[in-house]
């Protein structure tokens, strides 16, 4: 059966190109659709802010969607729901220049902080719609990103 073009649509959207339907690890998938993102954007000295404004434009258009994910796919922040995985993973690599290394790294980081969840993402995951779905992983990036930065600027060859 054929779903509606604006089902569609919303779909591709929340699970970033259908990287969310991977069977095993979707917010891994979701994570390596941020690593596909980050490698189209421009390098150098603006790249940070092509990846903030990226994060931004993905933010803006997810976080409406999410109340109508979790009556979609059931449930609570579902797992097929990885464009937050995405957009957290854009929000670690601000510092890293897109420097391939860098990015790999940061990769490691946002994953290790999305699944570990330090205070206060882990509060934040509690939270109903779009932020609960969102601000957790925006946290992960953040710490991410400080790590990222602290790694940067104390390996600059890197």
């Amino acid at each position: 059966m054929k779903k509606a073009p604006g089902v569609f649509f919303k779909e591709a959207i929340v699970t970033c190109g259908f990287l969310g339907r991977v069977p095993k690890l979707p917010g891994t998938a979701g994570t390596l659709g941020g690593v596909l993102i980050a490698l189209a954007l421009p390098g150098g000295a603006l790249f940070p802010l092509w990846a903030g404004l990226t994060a931004a434009l993905l933010l803006a258009l997810g976080w409406p969607l999410a109340p109508w994910a979790e009556e979609r796919f059931g449930g609570k922040d579902p797992p097929s729901f990885v464009l937050d995985e995405t957009t957290g993973y854009l929000v670690t690599v601000l510092p890293a220049g897109k420097r391939w290394t860098l990015l790999v790294l940061g990769f490691f980081l946002f994953r290790m902080f999305d699944v570990w969840k330090p205070f206060p993402a882990r509060r934040a995951e509690a939270l109903p719609g779009g932020a609960g779905i969102f601000l957790d992983d925006l946290v992960a990036g953040a710490y991410a990103c400080i790590v990222l930065g602290i790694f940067r600027a104390l390996a600059p060859e890197l």
